[in-house]
């Protein structure tokens, strides 16, 4: 074998078995990180806590989220944005592709929450309760949840049809036209409505990833091993 041709292999070979390494490493974080994630879900089984005295900052948002608050305020007069959704296995009668249907709810102080009322298959897309006033104040129920975030892979949003990919903050500032303050939605709990269907948080989550990583770090001992061996006979062949 020339020497080029060893130079490339033994690159490929190192390359290779850093990208094993490395999916292995990121397969651990993520089990980290889903640990912390089921803890957070024990939080659904405390009992409900009213929002309005509680102060909810980027520093202590990690110890509320998925916790259960219930808040009094008014939907505000005919805002919504719609978030494209896959629901599988619901809880309700509706599942499949659909939309989570966001309304801004308006609270003392003329604060603004974010309020995700549910899922609404395409099929029904235009027929489920809308909120056309502010003049009804009402007691709502559900669990904090974070604001996602947009990566490389999210589709930008329709800021025309209000239809937005992930539950991103200033996606939806610029849908409602108004100033989201907040750090986090409510996932609304009640199920006295047919549609939007709520009651539908994510409650469930697999925990594979150390299998993931088991597999990624054996292919790379597996490579090892093999360009190890590849090694010591072509270095016996030479002699």
């Amino acid at each position: 074998m020339s020497k080029l041709k060893l130079l490339i292999l033994n690159l490929f070979v190192i390359f290779t078995f850093v990208i094993l390494i490395c999916l292995g490493s990121w397969q651990l974080d993520r089990k980290e990180q889903k640990a912390e994630l089921l803890d957070q879900i024990k939080r659904t089984s405390y009992e409900t806590i009213l929002l309005d005295n509680m102060e909810i900052t980027a520093e202590n948002l990690n110890d509320w989220l998925y916790r259960k608050v219930s808040i009094e305020g008014s939907y505000m007069n005919g805002l919504e944005a719609r978030v494209f959704a896959n629901l599988s296995n619901p809880r309700g009668e509706f599942g499949g592709a659909g939309y989570w249907i966001l309304t801004p709810f308006l609270v003392k102080d003329n604060d603004v929450l974010i309020v995700n009322r549910g899922f609404v298959p395409q099929p029904n897309n235009s027929n489920y309760l809308k909120y056309n006033d502010i003049t009804n104040n009402v007691s709502i129920e559900g669990y904090i949840k974070r604001f996602e975030k947009n990566n490389i892979f999210t589709p930008e949003a329709d800021f025309t049809e209000k239809i937005t990919y992930l539950f991103n903050k200033e996606d939806l500032s610029k849908i409602f036209g108004i100033e989201i303050k907040t750090i986090f939605y409510i996932d609304l709990i009640d199920t006295s409505i047919s549609l939007p269907q709520s009651n539908e948080t994510k409650l469930t989550f697999s925990d594979n990833h150390l299998s993931y990583a088991i597999t990624w770090y054996s292919l790379a001992t597996v490579l090892l091993f093999i360009y190890l061996y590849s090694l010591i006979i072509s270095r016996r062949e030479i002699r």
